[in-house]
């Protein structure tokens, strides 16, 4: 899966890039990369939220469908919803997918957005059970 998506306002974490490539690398992967098409330095590593957190349930604001370019009727459907990796300094071994920094993708109209829902919880990297 491959996508070039377009943030409005930029996307901070890219340097303010706007345009951007969004790959899947495998049908089967649980991250994504989002790169820069403005500056080659420039790549995220992103969780998909619906594999992640199967239990997730994505409600759009009325504010972020117009930022997407979304039909008020249109629904949820065709909307990836990624989330940052976060690695704390002080305790790396920490690290996950922070499902309370999303990247939403609407697939049908090219354009991303990064919304906070707060509260949301950190999906560990660490391999709960590395029996399985």
């Amino acid at each position: 899966m491959e996508y070039e998506v377009v943030f409005p306002g930029g996307f901070k974490a890219l340097n303010g890039a706007r345009r951007c490539r969004l790959r899947r690398l495998s049908s089967e992967a649980k991250a994504v990369l989002l790169e820069s098409l403005e500056d080659a330095r420039g790549i995220l590593v992103l969780g998909d939220v619906f594999l992640l957190s199967p239990g997730f349930s994505l409600a759009l604001s009325h504010e972020e469908r117009a930022a997407l370019g979304r039909a008020e009727g249109a629904g949820d459907k065709g909307i990836a919803v990624f989330c940052r990796l976060s690695v704390p300094s002080e305790y790396p071994l920490a690290a996950g997918f922070d499902l309370s920094q999303l990247v939403l993708v609407d697939t049908a109209t090219g354009r991303g957005l990064c919304v906070s829902r707060p509260l949301q919880p950190l999906v560990s990297l660490k391999d709960k059970d590395p029996g399985a």
